[in-house]
């Protein structure tokens, strides 16, 4: 069960578990915070938000990279 101020992020994908899957949700706490991460079926409506044709996957936060060069 959802609590009030959290959102519901319904993307076509996300990354969990080592791989992209669909019918998915990623729960947010009201402060932004991944609260967890549950079928898409198990969210109420009232609080998703649909993003349709996006992916959700883990950010590199302060992370070094050259994948530019």
């Amino acid at each position: 069960m959802m609590k009030q101020d959290e959102v519901a992020w319904l993307p076509d994908l996300v990354y969990t578990g080592g791989r992209f899957q669909s019918g998915m949700a990623v729960v947010c706490d009201g402060a932004g915070r991944v609260a967890r991460i549950e079928s898409a079926g198990e969210v109420e409506e009232s609080n998703a938000v649909r993003l349709k044709g996006r992916a959700l996957l883990p950010g590199l936060i302060n992370a070094h990279s050259h994948a530019f060069q």
